[in-house]
């Protein structure tokens, strides 16, 4: 990744999936939960196999011998231990807000619902937000070692506007349809109405705070490029703290104020790393970034207003698989359209590099 190759890494998980499911799909009968973790083992040494060929042409050379007088070496340990902190906030916040909700209901359990809302929440932070931020960590180190600060502020600028336009439709998806989501995905066999009705507040609640925590993690990498590592552990310390103490106070909203202590943590981490950002001369809202903000905040307007329309004018259909994945994807689909358009309209340069790609796709067809 330091050296811009990202197909590589991003292929490393591919691997693994395909060691995975080779296993579930022939051998799981044969060696059941003992073979499978050595299936996790091989799919974990093919991540390391696939990587040599790449590291080989790029002429990059591995000794194995350790210094540990080495600068880089104390400067790495020194940096480490604080980015670990960081990193699992949200993991930490989860197991804390799991502890709290134990025993609040019978039947499917108030872990295993949150796990469930959980679960959707984090494949949208991981294919959306994590994969930025691992393209733009590398680059906000270059710029800071450059001592190029308006460069700085501007890759920031721009990566924040993207993640707002790839997330904010999906947001929307995901407070709308919260409930057909997990109706989707969960509501199979002993998961019945009530457990879907507990875990989609759950997914509601939770995704409020999707874009504070996104941005968090955006906002977080540039402290690491700076090697700010103070800043980094005391969000951590916010993000947790706030979260512990309001899961206590609003656990008598259920499942719901559980989730909503989570997403009320990362709003105000998120704050707080804008005033941070601020304090060390690195302000972001400036007059294009706030006018950009204000398009975005219209076009998902519209797109929510058409998703409830649609929602509403929709025919009940008998329940089935199709008729689920129809029920979310043709509001969806028309709501979304009209996201687009707005945002064609207000003239934002993501719209229209979409549009261009669009273009270049049907022409190359």
């Amino acid at each position: 990744q330091s050296v811009g190759e990202f197909n590589v890494p991003a292929a490393m998980s591919i691997v693994q999936n395909i060691v995975i499911i080779i296993y579930y799909l022939f051998f799981m009968d044969r060696f059941g939960v003992v073979g499978l973790c050595f299936a996790f083992l091989l799919g974990w040494t093919s991540q390391v196999i696939i990587q040599l060929p790449s590291l080989k042409r790029i002429r990059f050379e591995y000794r194995f011998y350790i210094n540990i007088r080495e600068p880089l070496i104390k400067q790495i340990c020194v940096l480490m231990l604080p980015a670990m902190f960081s990193n699992w906030i949200q993991p930490l916040n989860f197991i804390i807000n799991q502890r709290v909700a134990s025993g609040l209901f019978a039947g499917l359990g108030a872990g295993i619902a949150l796990g469930n809302a959980n679960e959707i929440y984090s494949v949208i932070v991981g294919v959306f937000v994590l994969s930025m931020t691992n393209v733009l960590l590398p680059e906000l180190s270059k710029m800071f070692i450059q001592g190029d600060n308006d460069l700085f502020i501007k890759t920031l600028q721009n990566s924040l506007k993207s993640l707002f336009f790839l997330l904010c439709p999906i947001n929307i998806v995901l407070l709308v349809f919260a409930h057909p989501i997990i109706r989707l995905f969960y509501q199979f066999g002993n998961f019945d109405e009530i457990a879907t009705d507990e875990t989609g507040a759950a997914l509601f609640y939770f995704s409020i705070g999707l874009m504070g925590f996104a941005i968090q993690n955006v906002l977080l990498r540039a402290f690491y490029a700076r090697k700010d590592i103070m800043t980094t552990m005391f969000v951590g310390v916010i993000a947790i703290g706030v979260n512990t103490a309001l899961s206590i106070v609003l656990i008598r909203f259920g499942l719901a104020g559980v989730a909503l202590a989570n997403s009320i943590s990362s709003l105000v981490s998120t704050i707080y790393l804008f005033y941070m950002l601020y304090k060390n001369k690195l302000n972001l809202f400036n007059i294009d970034f706030i006018r950009y903000l204000m398009k975005i905040l219209i076009s998902s307007l519209c797109m929510t207003v058409c998703m409830i329309i649609s929602k509403m004018l929709a025919p009940e259909l008998v329940d089935s698989f199709i008729n689920r994945v129809l029920a979310i994807a043709i509001p969806f689909l028309i709501s979304f359209l009209a996201y687009f358009c707005m945002a064609l309209y207000l003239k934002l340069n993501e719209a229209v590099y979409f549009l261009n790609l669009l273009r270049g796709f049907v022409k190359w067809r």
